[in-house]
């Protein structure tokens, strides 16, 4: 709830993007541009999920922000906000 509720808020608000949920073998992801990203820009954000660990991690413009055990301690954990102009 606490991811949706973030990813809702900040596509509102137009400090994100577009977003995308990615799954792949080794986690899922929900990746995120800036609002005014160009098709072929890459993300800047992304919040990711790994299988085999449970992990989660957020990762801004390479640099990991945060990570833990459960989404909502990642989420709490970012800056705020995650996009500053």
């Amino acid at each position: 709830m606490l991811l949706e509720s973030e990813i809702d808020q900040n596509l509102r608000a137009r400090t994100w993007g577009r977003a995308e949920f990615v799954s792949e073998d080794h986690g899922d992801y929900i990746v995120v541009w800036e609002p005014d990203a160009a098709d072929g820009d890459p993300p800047v954000f992304s919040i990711a999920r790994f299988k085999r660990t449970g992990t989660y991690a957020a990762v801004k413009s390479a640099c990991v922000l945060a990570t833990a055990p459960t989404v909502e301690d990642v989420i709490r954990a970012l800056p705020t906000p995650v996009f500053q102009r």
